[in-house]
């Protein structure tokens, strides 16, 4: 009985630590496979929605547009913008208008994150797929044209 209880004692030991160096193996491939193997998310195409921008003068709608080329990692293209209430001006990096078309480029990061800007001015834009059709996003431009914003785009 003594013997029996050793047995399997013993076996319940061999089978927590093989749990154990799984668990280990399994974590060390995820994180060599999240930062390496991560498949890209295709956000070629035109996205639309609309945003709430905080100006210094204060908050406006807008509309905005974005067309993206992607290539791998990378992506080239437009931006298009309108304040379609007229009830603030914003820059586009030349003058205060209602509305612009600025080039962009971007860059899709290891964890997913999709950093754009604008080549005109220090527009910066940080997004997220929502899913395969929708993307979150956040701009942020300081000095002398501050503005923060949210909206989510929906592919067109």
């Amino acid at each position: 009985m003594k013997q029996a209880s050793t047995i399997i004692h013993l076996v319940l030991v061999l089978v927590l630590v093989l749990v154990f160096v799984l668990c280990i193996v399994s974590g060390l491939a995820k994180a060599q496979g999240g930062a390496v193997g991560t498949s890209l998310p295709d956000i070629s195409g035109v996205w639309i929605g609309k945003a709430d921008i905080m100006l210094p003068d204060g908050l406006t709608r807008q509309i905005h547009r974005f067309e993206f080329i992607q290539e791998g990692p990378f992506l080239r293209g437009r931006h298009s913008w309108q304040i379609p209430a007229r009830n603030l001006e914003s820059h586009d990096g030349r003058a205060y208008t209602y509305d612009a078309v600025e080039p962009l480029l971007g860059v899709i990061g290891h964890d997913g994150t999709i950093h754009v800007v604008e080549r005109d001015d220090a527009t910066q834009f940080r997004m997220r797929l929502i899913n395969r059709d929708a993307l979150d996003f956040v701009a942020v431009e300081s000095g002398q044209h501050p503005l923060v914003g949210h909206g989510v785009l929906l592919r067109e």
